[in-house]
């Protein structure tokens, strides 16, 4: 019993002087960050069954197809989310570097504002309106989708 006391009590010595935990983040981070992405890749190939329940439609389109427009959806999702990210969070700090540099743009400032929330708003949208139009089988109306898109789990309302 000593023995192993010993070894457990050695290992974690060892552990707090070698930087084991920094050590130990630096290994967990970017498993994590891997992980996230290839979550929502996974995703976005394999769950349509939730959209079509919810449309009550059945979907008879091929598998390959499912794939194909699987890639299509994550390449309009991930153009959708940089699209917002830069007009959020990357067009302020631009926008405040060009007015150090010229101030006398300062006028401008409110409609450039009102301009980066319109486009990346109706991004979002189109997007949105897309998933729901295409994404599960058969037609449906604007007025069918329009439920989904202002009410849905992944919709207008969920992100305000």
């Amino acid at each position: 019993m000593r023995f192993i006391f010993g070894v457990l009590c050695d290992a974690c010595m060892r552990f707090l002087q070698d930087d084991g935990w920094a050590i130990a983040s630096h290994i967990a981070l970017p498993i994590l960050t891997s992980l996230f992405p290839f979550l929502i890749f996974v995703t976005a190939l394999a769950v349509r069954v939730g959209i079509n329940r919810a449309y009550d439609v059945r979907d008879s389109r091929p598998w390959w197809l499912f794939r194909l427009e699987s890639f299509a959806y994550i390449g309009v999702g991930a153009f959708a989310l940089l699209t917002l990210a830069f007009l959020v969070v990357l067009a302020p700090l631009i926008w405040t570097a060009v007015l150090h540099f010229v101030p006398g743009l300062e006028p401008l400032n409110h409609l450039i504002t009102c301009g980066r929330f319109a486009i990346a708003s109706l991004v979002l949208l189109m997007a949105l309106i897309l998933a729901h139009k295409f994404r599960p089988a058969g037609r449906r109306s604007p007025g069918d989708i329009a439920p989904g898109i202002l009410a849905g789990d992944d919709t207008v309302a969920a992100r305000i």
